[in-house]
C-alpha cells in the first residue's frame, strides 16, 4: 500500500484534492505486474514527490509522463528501496528458492 505523507509535504492538501478529482485517496494500492509498472502507480509515486507545484498540472494516470529527471530519480529509488525491503522479509534466498523449487519438483516425479 502507498501512502502520501502528510506531515512533511507543504503541497499535501493540492495533491490531496487533485488525487480526489481523480478518483483516488491518500492511500492506494496498485497491482504488480512481473513485466511492467502500471501507468497508476507510477504516476501517483510522481505526485508524491513534486515539489513543484507547476509540475503537478503534468501529473497524468493514463499516459507515462516524465515530470523531471530529479523525480524519476526520487521514485526509482522508492521502488528500489521498497524491493529490497521486500526481498530481504522473505524466508529464502534466490539461490535457496531455486534448490527448493528443483528438489520439489524431483520429488513429485518420483
Amino acid at each position: 500500500m502507498l501512502r502520501m505523507h502528510l506531515q512533511t509535504d507543504r503541497y499535501f492538501m493540492l495533491k490531496n484534492q487533485v488525487l480526489e478529482s481523480l478518483g483516488y485517496g491518500i492511500e492506494e494500492e496498485f497491482p504488480v505486474y512481473a513485466d511492467k509498472m502500471p501507468t497508476q502507480l507510477l504516476a501517483y509515486l510522481r505526485m508524491a514527490r513534486v515539489q513543484d507545484p507547476g509540475l503537478l498540472a503534468k501529473v497524468n494516470f493514463e499516459k507515462d509522463i516524465i515530470l523531471s529527471d530529479l523525480n524519476e530519480y526520487e521514485i526509482l529509488q522508492i521502488l528500489m528501496g521498497d524491493c529490497r525491503e521486500r526481498l530481504q522479509a522473505y524466508p529464502l534466498s534466490v539461490e535457496e528458492e531455486i534448490k527448493y523449487s528443483q528438489h520439489k519438483g524431483t520429488a513429485q516425479t518420483a
